[in-house]
């Protein structure tokens, strides 16, 4: 019993790591993924089918449930494989010496696998930098969407505009292309160029398309989907910004922590 339950919450985790890092992205890796899905799914539909045989349920309900209780159980496993890597990395202790179940064989056994070693900084550097950028990026996105979608100056008129020329993508964008808007605002008629997809809308050509302006400026007019969302997309990537800022902090008091406690090991030394 000991044995499976360390295969079961050590080793077995230790295991899908050492796998799922030599096979990352590759056609083993997602059926593996895919088969799993499938067995956990497919026993919990069978457990629940004949728990509701014996408790006269509806099957079909008794079967749903077993289903996503066999794949809670499986995400639940894969969590506690990430917090069991997190305390290996910890430690410095390589999930291939886990499986193999031998120790440590020494400081600088785990480098050699490519893991942390007893003594080095809990974070490397090169993950704060990494946490750093995206924070940056997210950061940037975040104040360009709200550029797009801050409130115009009041009083503002709603109008029905029209697409009157769709263009091709530049040969550098992955995009849709653009689109030109016309709208009518007193003494004559004002056009803007916008994305094609705003939102859940596709534009075409003689699409009618709602169209904010300020009276005190009706030349910058905008699509109120656009306006709408950048709205969305400004919320969303400020959320981010945050989490990965947080994250970001954390690493960096661990690796500013590490440093100094290597620095004061190496000047004891000497």
């Amino acid at each position: 019993m000991r044995r499976v339950l360390s295969w079961v919450f050590v080793r077995g985790p230790a295991a899908f790591y050492e796998f799922a890092e030599a096979n990352q992205g590759s056609t083993l890796f997602m059926l593996v993924i895919l088969g799993a899905l499938a067995v956990t799914g497919g026993l919990g539909a069978g457990v629940g089918a004949l728990i509701g045989l014996m408790t006269g349920a509806v099957i079909g309900d008794a079967v749903f449930v077993g289903a996503m209780i066999g794949l809670a159980v499986l995400f639940a496993w894969l969590i506690w494989s990430l917090i069991l890597v997190a305390v290996l990395w910890v430690r410095g202790r390589a999930p291939v010496e886990v499986v193999a179940g031998k120790p440590s064989a020494g400081r600088h056994s785990a480098p050699m696998m490519g893991w942390r070693r007893p003594g080095d900084p809990l974070v490397p550097g090169s993950l704060v930098a990494f946490l750093a950028l995206m924070t940056a990026a997210a950061a940037g996105g975040s104040l360009y969407s709200w550029y797009h979608s801050r409130p115009l100056p009041t009083p503002t008129v709603v109008v029905d505009g029209k697409v009157v020329e769709e263009r091709e993508p530049a040969w550098y964008s992955k995009g849709d292309g653009s689109v030109i808007i016309r709208y009518d605002v007193p003494g004559g008629s004002r056009s803007f160029e916008t994305k094609t997809d705003p939102g859940d809308h596709i534009l075409h050509l003689g699409d009618a398309v709602p169209v904010e302006y300020s009276e005190h400026d009706p030349a910058n007019g905008r699509s109120t989907w656009v306006a709408d969302d950048a709205r969305g997309d400004a919320t969303f990537l400020r959320i981010a910004a945050l989490g990965v800022g947080g994250l970001g902090l954390i690493s960096g008091a661990g690796w500013v922590v590490g440093r100094r406690r290597k620095l004061s090991q190496v000047t004891r030394l000497d």
